[in-house]
C-alpha cells in the first residue's frame, strides 16, 4: 500500500487556527438566516436543482473553510465542519456556483461525520455552499465566497491529470486515531485519477474527454459507513478527509469510474 504524505501549506495553518476557535467558541457562528448571506442572483436555480423542493435554511454553524486567496485553482481545498448538534444528518451536497460542474458531490452518511475535507476544481471566483439535508427533511446550508486569482481550474490544462495508466486507481489512504477536531477518528485518503472534466482542449485543437471518479464508499468492520457521488469538479488525483466518532477495524476503501473501472484499496486495521 501506497504511503501518503501530509504538507501543510500557509491556507492549511489559517484554516486550522479558524476550526480552532469555531471548536471552542461555536456560539460564535450559530445563527440561521433565510436570505441568501452572499446574494446570489444564481442560488435559487441551485436550491432547485441541486435539493429539490425541501425546506432550505442558511445557517452558519455550517462552516466552509477555503483559502483567502486561491492562486492554484486546479486544486482547492475545503473543509466543511457539521456541528454534532445538528443530530442525524442525510446527506452533503457541496456546490461552486460559477464552475461549469456545479456539484462537486453528495455524501450520503451511514453513520455520523463531524467534518469533511476535500480538494476541488474552480473556474474562477464563486460563492461555495455546503448543504446539509437533515433527518426531517430540511436543508441546513453554509457558504463561503471563493477568491480565484488565477481561473480555469476546469478548463485549462494544469494540475496532475494525464498520470500513468498503471497507476489510475491506486489508493493511499491512512487512520489518525483521536485525530479529528472532536477528538474523534479521522480517515485520510488519496485516490490516483486524471478526474478530467471533458472541459480542456489541447495545443493541437482536440479536447481531452471527460474521465472521472464517479463513485467511493467506505466500509470498516461495521459495514458501511460513507457513499460519495462525486463529479470531475473534484481535482486530478483527489483527497478526501473524514471525522468519524467510532472507526471499527478492517478500514476499506472502494471506488469505481466513468469508465465502469473499480478500485479497492483492501483492508487497513484500525490503528491501535
Amino acid at each position: 500500500m501506497a504511503k501518503l504524505s501530509v504538507t501543510l501549506q500557509p491556507s492549511a495553518i489559517a484554516a486550522f487556527f479558524a476550526l480552532f476557535t469555531l471548536v471552542l467558541f461555536p456560539h460564535l457562528g450559530n445563527a440561521a438566516q433565510t436570505l441568501d448571506p452572499l446574494a446570489s442572483t444564481n442560488w435559487l436555480d441551485l436550491q432547485e436543482e441541486y435539493l429539490g423542493e425541501g425546506p432550505v435554511e442558511f445557517n452558519s454553524s455550517i462552516t466552509l473553510l477555503l483559502p483567502p486567496e486561491i492562486e492554484n485553482s486546479h486544486e482547492v481545498p475545503l473543509t466543511v465542519v457539521i456541528p454534532r448538534t445538528l443530530g442525524d444528518v442525510q446527506e452533503v451536497v457541496i456546490l461552486a456556483e460559477n464552475n461549469p460542474i456545479q456539484q462537486v458531490l453528495r455524501l450520503h452518511l451511514h453513520r455520523p461525520v463531524h467534518s469533511l475535507s476535500l480538494t476541488m476544481r474552480l473556474e474562477t471566483s464563486t460563492p461555495v455552499r455546503a448543504a446539509v439535508l437533515l433527518a426531517d427533511g430540511k436543508w441546513l446550508v453554509g457558504s463561503q465566497l471563493a477568491h480565484v486569482l488565477s481561473p480555469g481550474g476546469c478548463s485549462a490544462p494544469g494540475g496532475n491529470s494525464g498520470g500513468e495508466v498503471a497507476q489510475v486507481g491506486e489508493i493511499a489512504f491512512k487512520q489518525f486515531e483521536n485525530g479529528g477536531i472532536y477528538k474523534n477518528d479521522r480517515l485520510k485518503f488519496r485516490i490516483t485519477h486524471p478526474m478530467d472534466t471533458g472541459l480542456v482542449t489541447k495545443a493541437n485543437g482536440e479536447s481531452v474527454p471527460a474521465y472521472y471518479i464517479d463513485r467511493i464508499s467506505i466500509h470498516d468492520g461495521s459495514g458501511l459507513l460513507l457513499e460519495f457521488d462525486t463529479q470531475a469538479a473534484m481535482s486530478a488525483d483527489p483527497v478526501v478527509t473524514i471525522d468519524v466518532p467510532e472507526l471499527q477495524q478492517n478500514i476499506r476503501v472502494m471506488a469505481s469510474d466513468s469508465k465502469g473501472l473499480e478500485f479497492d484499496s483492501g483492508e487497513l486495521p484500525t490503528a491501535q
